[in-house]
């Protein structure tokens, strides 16, 4: 299924969006189909294909999180990305983050820790050679590639009364700690 536009991503993530119960995993943290062990594969290969496009050896972040709807991260390193800061140059590393529903992946400009140059400067957007790379290993592994733009609209599902009256986005439905 191919997406075009912001309306069509959000019919894809509300179908996606099972209604969870309070003390239950599932539908919260998980789909009912949810196969862990068919998703760490996936996430593994999505490791190492991304290490070969990215020309160096990546280390996912841990898969499976608990109390998470993210399956897991794969932190790409400065030294491997073109994405930087407009005025400084600064380099970034870029974040793909996995989610345990419908084959969902996305990807951003993240902070890189270890640097105190990248915390008084906000994150850029992604570089169009990094996208498309990271694209490309999605794409060939089956996922989703949702834009992070798209996961940064109010999340309007069944679950809202798990954030209570915080305003939440559809990134904290699949890719953060719940």
């Amino acid at each position: 299924m191919v997406v075009h536009d912001e309306s069509e991503w959000l019919a894809v993530l509300r179908a996606l969006d099972e209604p969870g119960a309070l003390g239950q995993a599932v539908g919260l943290e998980f789909p009912r189909d949810f196969d862990r062990a068919a998703t760490q594969l996936r996430f593994e290969q999505l490791t190492t294909r991304l290490s070969d496009i990215f020309g160096g050896p990546l280390i996912p972040g841990q898969g499976a999180h608990q109390d998470s709807s993210r399956f897991g991260e794969i932190r790409i390193p400065p030294e491997y990305t073109t994405t930087r800061a407009k005025r400084t140059r600064i380099r970034f590393p870029v974040i793909v983050g996995v989610s345990n529903f419908g084959n969902l992946a996305t990807c951003w400009a993240g902070r890189d820790s270890l640097s105190p140059d990248t915390l008084t400067v906000p994150a850029p957007p992604l570089h169009l050679d990094d996208r498309a790379r990271v694209e490309e290993a999605l794409t060939d592994l089956g996922y989703r590639s949702v834009p992070h733009g798209i996961l940064q609209t109010g999340y309007d599902g069944p679950n809202q009364w798990v954030f209570g009256d915080r305003n939440e986005t559809w990134f904290i439905r699949y890719f953060a700690e719940l």
